[in-house]
């Protein structure tokens, strides 16, 4: 085996994040890494306003056609600027996941390249024509949830299933979310009041969340700019 050492900034919110989890899970996607963790805004930063957030984002070199599953590749080409056409891409360049109509780029080097993909697809229809982006990294994509509270550190865990013969992924969310409760024993107390007003305690309560990301197409993560280190 071959090891490149190498240290990549996967984040550049001006947020705080932490807590990350990362999974690979071969028998679902042999080129997929998916992340997740959490995102802490500043009091300051509008519109979130201190608020806390989960996000997750995936690095993949393969493409999901639009029809699963995959009976059979007619083409696969790229487009090659220099001789303005479509050039096939040697077989040894990837490898096809029939079932979930993955095709598998087996390396980095084909990242940011469109294909053009013509396919039989299960469903009996022959000659489909599809044009797909190797991503990469995709962009970063919130978990959907409002609990109003201060969300406490994530925990993550990977339930991989299968539907119609192809394999599949969910991903289990578990956290703690500061909250505020009336303590209803102590309503009549004398001690109970401050003000006039009922005594308030704070608590956590433990929630879930169930994520399950596209395992279609994903949006390709751009930089737009980018910061020198070097102070010459």
């Amino acid at each position: 085996g071959a090891y490149h050492p190498y240290v990549y900034r996967v984040t550049r919110n001006g947020a705080d994040d932490d807590c990350p989890s990362a999974f690979y899970i071969p028998s679902v996607d042999p080129s997929r890494l998916t992340v997740f963790w959490r995102r802490r805004y500043p009091v300051s930063s509008r519109p979130h306003f201190g608020r806390t957030g989960f996000m997750h984002k995936t690095y993949t070199t393969s493409v999901r056609v639009a029809r699963p599953s995959i009976s059979g590749i007619n083409a696969l080409e790229y487009w090659d600027s220099g001789s303005s056409s479509w050039v096939s891409v040697p077989g040894a360049d990837y490898a096809v996941l029939t079932g979930p109509g993955v095709i598998n780029m087996l390396s980095d080097n084909w990242i940011g390249y469109t294909l053009r993909v013509t396919y039989n697809s299960g469903d009996g229809s022959s000659g489909v024509v599809e044009y797909h982006e190797v991503p990469g990294w995709s962009v970063e994509t919130p978990v959907p949830i409002r609990t109003g509270g201060a969300e406490g550190r994530l925990v993550v865990k990977p339930e991989a299933y299968t539907v119609a013969g192809a394999n599949t992924v969910r991903y289990w969310l578990f956290w703690t979310s500061l909250g505020r409760v009336y303590d209803m024993r102590l309503l009549d107390s004398s001690s109970a009041r401050v003000g006039g007003d009922p005594i308030i305690l704070q608590s956590a309560d433990v929630y879930s969340a169930v994520v399950s990301p596209d395992a279609g197409p994903v949006i390709r993560e751009r930089h737009m700019s980018s910061i020198s280190f070097d102070p010459n």
